[in-house]
């Protein structure tokens, strides 16, 4: 994600800080793989590379190696 996501929140919105609204894009990520977990359609390898990234972005973030 980066700045400029888009939101489907109505203009002027200002509860993100307890209701903690998603992005457009991440809200679609989410309802995709439910989808394909829901309906079987979804495999096990197709999660690695979103893992991976998303454990490399953490440790760059907290300064620690993604392995561990």
């Amino acid at each position: 994600m980066c700045f400029g996501e888009e939101f489907d929140v109505p203009d002027g919105y200002l509860n993100t800080a307890s209701i903690g609204i998603p992005s457009v894009s991440a809200a679609d990520a989410v309802a995709d793989a439910v989808a394909g977990w829901r309906t079987g359609a979804g495999r096990p390898g197709e999660y690695d590379e979103p893992v991976m990234r998303a454990r490399e972005a953490f440790a760059d973030l907290v300064g620690v190696g993604a392995t561990a």
